[in-house]
């Protein structure tokens, strides 16, 4: 079946154009600089388009030099806006693929012949889609609409090659001028199919990252960059509920004094305070573990036991560390300390349960002078055999 080149040529230009648009609205609300150059890339190609159907009156050079060169800077603007997306440095070397069509159609004897032209086209288009399909295959970009567009720019690629190949069949090209031939319908079959379905995986794309992004920021304590409360009750829900995850105990902890602290040095120092009570108990954590900062200055660890006193010795160890670590801050004698009051899931399997076995805990430990542990049914070891009370003072 042969189609009218021309008019499908400014119907890919219409739909191009309508895609530059759709990304510079997303680029608005989204701040994607990514967008910006797939919007110029798209733009180009639009223009590559409207320009292809002139040779209809032999202007050769605009219609066959000026247009192939604006569609391999459309993609080149492609690839850049991907690699940005990705995270994957880029250099003026991807720019030089419109460059090298124009040495070759302005200066090679070989670009008399329709073959050569499609060709060598055909290869820097296939190169730019192959690098953007395997740009997608970058982790920064790893999701189900990235995954598509990768096999998507992929099967473009191959078959940008393919044309190589095509190109040399009988009927391929019926007529240059008038673009009739089977290879002809097949192009602008393809390229419509690629625009449309590209556009809304990009959209798609760059929506999903952006909605990751707000997640992310909804469930980071802005201060430490640690889970804050929201996020500590969806984890923590999630694990007391996994069968798998066998005993666990929550560690439940609240800075000493902390208010005046600010009050004799500055909130600026209270929040130095607090990073470092954050990057000292991250060291006693593994990466299962939950952590969060609850609020304030209280802090709540989430922790997987291998036996009953694990807890209470973890515990112990980052009250301990902290003080060691917390004698001075930013060059002032702060001596800050913290107390820790610890619940295990025996019996309570509910996060609730827990937080008010851990407060309780908690507040005995601040009641019998702070800096110290205080659990709830375990016993914590010292140096000797287990204690009956789980009592500790973290000097």
């Amino acid at each position: 079946m042969q189609i009218h080149t021309p008019t499908m040529l400014l119907v890919l230009s219409a739909l191009c154009l309508s895609a530059s648009l759709c990304h510079l609205v997303e680029w608005r609300n989204l701040r994607e600089t990514a967008l910006l150059y797939w919007s110029a890339g798209m733009g180009l190609i639009a223009l590559a388009a409207a320009t292809a159907p002139l040779r209809v009156f032999e202007f050769y050079a605009v219609a066959i030099g000026g247009a192939n060169a604006l569609l391999l800077a459309g993609y080149a603007l492609l690839y850049v806006g991907f690699a940005r997306f990705c995270d994957v440095k880029t250099s003026l070397w991807w720019y030089a693929g419109p460059v090298v069509w124009l040495l070759f159609y302005g200066l090679s004897p070989a670009a008399e012949s329709v073959e050569a032209r499609v060709a060598v086209i055909s290869t820097i288009a296939a190169f730019y889609s192959l690098a953007i399909a395997l740009t997608l295959l970058n982790p920064t970009a790893r999701s189900g609409p990235a995954l598509i567009l990768c096999a998507a720019f992929g099967a473009h690629g191959l078959f940008c090659a393919l044309r190589v190949v095509l190109v040399g069949l009988p009927a391929a090209i019926a007529d240059q001028q008038l673009m009739t031939g089977f290879l002809f319908t097949l192009v602008m079959t393809q390229a419509i199919l690629m625009i449309g379905v590209s556009t809304y995986l990009v959209i798609a794309m760059v929506r999903g990252r952006h909605e990751q992004s707000l997640r992310r920021l909804s469930e980071t304590d802005f201060l430490t960059g640690i889970d804050n409360r929201r996020a500590f009750t969806t984890k923590a829900t999630a694990l007391l509920n996994d069968a798998d995850a066998g005993d666990v105990a929550l560690l439940l902890f609240d800075l000493d004094r902390f208010k005046k602290i600010n009050d004799d040095h500055g909130h600026g120092c209270g929040d130095e305070v607090i990073k470092l009570f954050v990057d000292s108990t991250a060291d006693h954590l593994r990466p299962t573990d939950v952590f969060a900062r609850l609020g304030g200055e209280e802090f709540a660890a989430l922790v997987r036991r291998r036996d009953k006193h694990e807890p209470a010795v973890i515990a112990r160890a980052i009250v301990r560390g902290f003080a060691n670590q917390a004698r001075t801050v930013g060059g002032r004698s702060i001596a800050a300390t913290v107390s820790a009051g610890v619940a295990t899931n025996e019996a309570n399997r509910d996060l609730n349960g827990l937080l008010t076995a851990a407060d309780q805990a908690l507040y005995r430990a601040k009641s019998m002078g702070r800096d110290r542990v205080e659990a709830v049914a375990v016993d914590v070891p010292e140096d000797g055999p287990p204690a009956d009370d789980a009592l500790l003072q973290a000097t």
